[in-house]
């Protein structure tokens, strides 16, 4: 790899949401701490995304009137404002029709189906706007399937404006589940043409966004190294294992960092009372404020389980439930912050309704509430069927909070394993099996290390909180990958 001075390293960065602006999950977070983290390694790093006029509180400026991008048979106008979020330069990408929208990606039940028109614009106007501002970067960052034509369109560009010969493209693969598979009907308004086929954009007569990215691209990546391996499985690889396969050495995992100045139990704004590694008799108070806030009785001879989800099969919750309810009917306390799937939320209105003095539901999401259980529990339960990188095992580790896992991508990079022998070491309870048994054996796993081996307990729990992930070493290999 070059050694290119990072202070000259231009990054456009695409993503279809951003934490502090608009965010629906860990995609949000990552567009967020990245560009910043990338700033303050002097990475010239600016994010384009949508206008999601309707969700997007914050001062913006018009900077364009019109745009017009022909990515296929269809010409689209749309402006282009800016915004500025610490330092990071955004900007957005209105259009009326496909960004003024309550929601991001969906209606609240299905999709939107013009999803695939939506974030076409997106990846076809950000390099319109790149051209137009002269601003040619030394990588386009492309994050999801929400992103996945951008590489192509860069391919085509490079072709015919000299200017961006040497400019490189990287896919980030956040959840390689979701892929923006749609109709080969939209072949032509995307402009696919020779890129329709088996190893490109073609998936089984349909159109598969990411697949197409992840061939177009010059380089791959997803989130941490155990989900990198993963993909490259039959079993992992959410049907793409031969297209991550075909990378060779241009795909890699890269761990997630962890944003220390907002998930912080010593300046943390939402919990009860401060507390740190050298003073942890106040994590007891945020426990406290947490059960009488629902109006429960707490119990200091058991832990109580947290958990911060969406309620998708993704999460585990299949499996998780049952063991939910065996741990409820034998009066350990549970919290659970959470929406998505219908089913899984009806779930947890039907075990509140038996266990009203046990399970604490909060159903929805709730930045307040994600930081007060997080300092409020005593274990954290992340069963995840697959977990690309994982967030909240980290949060928990910050906050004292032992995170239960199962050995899955990211949580399987993060958390130590409980180790009789060297628990000094340790830093949470991992588990291997996708079934109500091993969710139930860990967690009471747990519950017995808390409640007959406290001084254990302890030196895990003051492990875990001097574990860190910070998000400038996750840049520095991003950096890696902007400058080859």
């Amino acid at each position: 790899m070059s050694k290119k001075d990072k202070s000259k390293l231009k990054v456009l960065f695409i993503t279809s949401e951003l934490a502090g602006i608009t965010k629906t999950g860990g995609l949000g977070d990552v567009s967020y701490a990245l560009p910043k983290a990338l700033k303050a390694l002097r990475v010239d790093a600016r994010v384009v995304m949508p206008f999601h006029s309707m969700l997007i509180k914050r001062p913006v400026k018009k900077i364009l009137d019109s745009l017009i991008v022909k990515p296929g048979n269809v010409e689209i106008g749309c402006s282009i404002y800016e915004t500025k979020i610490d330092f990071i330069q955004v900007y957005l990408v209105e259009h009326q029709i496909y960004f003024h929208r309550p929601r991001l990606y969906d209606d609240g039940v299905n999709e939107y189906p013009d999803n695939i028109e939506r974030f076409c614009l997106l990846s076809a106007a950000a390099l319109a706007l790149a051209q137009k501002i002269n601003f040619v970067p030394d990588c386009v960052h492309c994050n999801d399937w929400q992103a996945a034509l951008a590489p192509l369109y860069l391919s085509r560009l490079k072709k015919v404006n000299s200017k961006f010969k040497k400019t490189k493209s990287l896919l980030t693969v956040h959840n390689g589940h979701f892929q923006g598979k749609h109709s080969a009907f939209y072949q032509g308004f995307l402009g696919l043409n020779e890129a329709f086929h088996m190893y490109a954009y073609e998936d089984c007569g349909h159109i598969n966004l990411l697949k197409g990215g992840i061939f177009y691209s010059d380089y791959t990546n997803t989130v941490s190294p155990g989900y990198a391996e993963e993909l490259l499985t039959l079993g992992g690889g959410h049907g793409l294992y031969m297209a991550y396969q075909q990378k060779k050495d241009r795909f890699l995992g890269i761990l997630n960092g962890c944003s220390y100045e907002i998930w912080n139990p010593k300046t943390d704004k939402y919990i009860a009372k401060h507390y740190s590694i050298n003073n942890l008799a106040n994590k007891r108070h945020c426990k406290l404020d947490l059960v009488k806030q629902f109006g429960l009785k707490n119990d200091d001879t058991k832990p109580l389980i947290g958990m911060v989800s969406r309620l998708t099969e993704q999460k585990g919750f299949n499996y998780a439930i049952p063991a939910i309810y065996r741990l409820l009917a034998q009066g350990i306390m549970v919290a659970v912050v959470g929406d998505g799937d219908l089913g899984l939320v009806n779930s947890f209105h039907h075990l509140k309704y038996l266990f009203p003095d046990k399970l604490i539901w909060w159903h929805g999401y709730s930045e307040e509430m994600a930081h007060k259980i997080e300092a409020g529990c005593d274990l954290f339960l992340m069963p995840s069927l697959f977990e690309p990188c994982g967030l909240n095992q980290m949060y928990s580790q910050r906050y004292g909070s032992l995170p239960l896992v199962r050995s899955v991508g990211g949580l399987k990079d993060t958390v130590r394993n409980y180790d009789i022998a060297n628990f000094q070491n340790s830093s949470g309870f991992v588990f291997d099996e996708p079934s109500a048994k091993a969710v139930y054996n860990t967690v009471m796993w747990g519950v017995d290390v808390y409640q007959n081996h406290r001084d254990k307990f302890l030196s895990v729990v003051k492990s875990a909180m001097a574990k860190r992930y910070y998000w400038r070493e996750s840049a520095r290999e991003y950096i890696k990958i902007y400058s080859a």
